[in-house]
């Protein structure tokens, strides 16, 4: 399968990370899925490789899988229509800022991305903040600021556990009652006998 995606001369200037050219020679020998791998494991060790980011989203488009194309464009100065349909498509399997913000696995190393790329996610975290939800890179969970659990929010919990406290003591009387009977039984027949 020969694809339409861009020589390794459109991407920015450099020497390219090996696996980036190895993933390269796999498109050009047909074998996207081959080339997804190797640029998902290089990305999951350099999350913020611009031309890793840039192949990656490509390849993921190319194979139809454009919201996960708009995860990893998401971080890069990627503009064209491609990217913006990825993009928009991300929004739409994560309409929640908070999670598309989840999606992003960078950590600290934010600050090394494209500055248009650091626009894009701080205004998902702006996005986010108006909904009382604080996202810091890295952090891998999201936070809401203030979040304190109200016995009115959770009235089922205490509803459970009166019901679980009822059964045990339904199961201690009836065994208490039942072990009596035995006891009795027990006695009668040592009598008898």
């Amino acid at each position: 399968m020969r694809s339409s995606l861009p020589s390794p001369r459109t991407y920015p200037a450099g020497v390219p990370a090996p696996s980036v050219i190895k993933a390269q020679v796999d498109l050009r020998e047909g074998r996207p899925w081959r080339a997804r791998q190797r640029l998902e494991s290089f990305v999951s060790q350099n999350p913020t490789h611009q031309e890793a980011l840039e192949l990656l989203g490509d390849v993921l488009y190319e194979m139809g899988d454009t919201p996960r194309a708009g995860r990893y464009w998401l971080l890069t100065s990627r503009t064209d229509n491609r990217a913006t349909a990825a993009l928009r498509a991300l929004r739409e399997r994560y309409p929640l800022p908070e999670d598309v913000l989840a999606q992003l696995r960078v950590g600290p190393l934010l600050t090394t991305i494209p500055n248009d790329a650091q626009l894009r996610v701080e205004r998902l975290r702006q996005e986010a903040r108006t909904r009382g939800i604080e996202w810091t890179p890295g952090q891998g969970r999201l936070a809401r600021k203030g979040a304190r659990t109200t016995p009115q929010e959770h009235w089922w919990t205490a509803v459970v556990v009166v019901v679980l406290i009822g059964l045990v003591l339904a199961i201690l009387v009836a065994g208490t009652i039942r072990l009596g009977e035995l006891a009795v039984d027990l006695v009668r027949w040592l009598i008898g006998r």
